[in-house]
């Protein structure tokens, strides 16, 4: 899909990437899709059956992620973490908290979510015993990677309730009580340095 979108757009790397997330937030409605779009969307939407297939038979957890990587559009620290050591954790620290026998939600929270791996496997692993009880919360600072979990989460959640929010997660207040979880999931975000809950914000 994304060699298509490169071929259709003339675009390469991250605009390509991007290029593909706006076409699948328009799939899964999250925003309609851009008229400057609709070349590539009109190749890329007759593979949607082959992609759906292969996370069917395959497992195929994370695709947006896949195209990030293979294709190496990160930064040079920006790397995404393989699947089998983010089922690992994931099984170890929530896996634990889903044996204990409690009424209260289970709340898991990656402060540097990327395209939601560990989030999608947590939902994967423990949405049919936890049910609406798991409440998953994610932070990125990188808008682009931000959008993409969004798009994942829209697919892969279970219907379970989350919240994403854009922002740097050492600065943002991340209680669950926050206020801040008030702009989370949103296509375009506020500027997470304006957020009155901002630490950031606070030292000026």
């Amino acid at each position: 899909m994304y060699e298509e979108v490169c071929r259709a757009t003339g675009e390469s790397g991250r605009e390509a990437f991007n290029c593909l997330v706006r076409i699948w937030a328009d799939i899964v409605r999250i925003r309609p899709l851009q008229e400057k779009d609709r070349p590539a969307a009109d190749r890329v939407i007759p593979l949607m059956p082959d992609l759906v297939r292969a996370i069917e038979d395959e497992g195929f957890f994370d695709p947006l992620g896949e195209v990030f990587a293979v294709n190496g559009l990160g930064a040079k620290d920006q790397i995404l973490t393989p699947e089998p050591i983010v089922r690992f954790i994931v099984e170890q620290t929530v896996g634990k908290a889903a044996e204990e026998p409690r009424r209260q939600p289970v709340r898991v929270l990656d402060p540097c979510t990327g395209t939601g791996r560990f989030l999608i496997v947590t939902a994967r692993l423990y949405a049919p015993a936890l049910g609406p009880r798991l409440h998953l919360y994610g932070v990125e600072l990188d808008l682009e990677l931000y959008r993409a979990c969004l798009v994942n989460m829209r697919l892969a959640s279970f219907s379970l309730p989350y919240r994403i929010l854009y922002g740097d997660a050492l600065m943002l207040d991340l209680g669950a009580d926050s206020p801040n979880w008030a702009f989370a999931n949103r296509w375009d975000p506020p500027d997470w340095r304006k957020l009155k809950f901002s630490r950031f914000s606070q030292t000026k």
